[in-house]
């Protein structure tokens, strides 16, 4: 039996204002590897969100080694979804082909405001990886 070789990739992001976005580089994949999970740990606490007004959505690209568009995970944050300070959620990973990770691949995160947007207070967000 082969045990699997699991690391993360992890990076503190800054936050931003509500009518703004935000880009913020994770990290390299050091080898080939599959991407097991993505969450983000809010600094504070946001309420109010709606769709039609205030609303946020996280997505993890996989940049490859130049600018990739390839989305490994996300997740919008709008009605009946607020975030809580210090208290981790998922982000939901895409297909099976987007979550493969080749040596050297760049993993960002954007935080991209809709409609007129809500503060993102920034914090932390973390990659699972398995070797493959």
């Amino acid at each position: 039996m082969t045990i699997p070789y699991i690391q993360t990739l992890e990076a503190d992001t800054v936050g931003c204002a509500a009518a703004t976005d935000q880009y913020t580089v994770i990290g390299q994949a050091p080898y080939a590897a599959t991407v097991t999970s993505v969450v983000y740990i809010p600094e504070d606490s946001v309420t109010g969100l709606a769709l039609e007004s205030a609303a946020r959505t996280f997505t993890v690209y996989n940049r490859g080694t130049g600018a990739g568009t390839v989305s490994v995970a996300t997740k919008t944050c709008s009605s009946g979804t607020n975030l809580s300070q210090y208290t981790a959620f998922e982000l939901t990973l895409g297909t099976a082909a987007n979550l493969v990770l080749a040596s050297g691949d760049v993993l960002e995160v954007e935080s991209l405001h809709i409609t007129t947007g809500v503060l993102d207070p920034g914090g932390k967000i973390i990659v699972t990886y398995s070797r493959t």
